[in-house]
């Protein structure tokens, strides 16, 4: 076996591929279909067994992997909208509290021109009476 882990040492070694090739170098080459064992080599029959099982291994991990990050999009567009609603939502607030506010200033506006207009009256009802 020692020289299966110098194998896998020497294809996994930094001086002879980047980090995300040599990742995906040793199962992502035709190593995925194990090389035919030597029949007569007991080793060689415990190692073509341990290939399929990692190699199988590894095609469940990716699946899990392909379906985690498409789990991690779905996640990062649902935080997205929410973002986005809160934005929205507290603008509403905003707007809520300006049109409050201006519907305050105006009902002071009116009661103050109801006011002024009843004095008018009065003054003008005085003017007819003693005219």
């Amino acid at each position: 076996m020692l020289w299966l882990e110098k194998l896998v040492c020497w294809l996994l070694s930094p001086s002879r591929m980047g980090e995300k090739h040599r990742q995906e170098s040793l199962f992502s080459l035709p190593a995925h279909v194990p090389l035919p064992p030597c029949h007569d080599s007991m080793e060689s029959m415990q190692v073509y067994k341990q290939h399929c099982q990692i190699a199988e291994e590894y095609r469940e991990v990716k699946k899990e992997i392909a379906l985690l990050e498409e789990r991690k999009k779905e996640l990062i567009a649902k935080l997205d909208q929410a973002e986005k609603e809160k934005l929205d939502a507290a603008q509403l607030a905003r707007e809520f509290e300006a049109l409050t506010e201006e519907n305050r200033t105006l009902k002071l506006a009116q009661s103050q021109c109801v006011e002024q207009l009843e004095k008018l009256r009065i003054q003008y009802q005085k003017r007819q009476g003693s005219s």
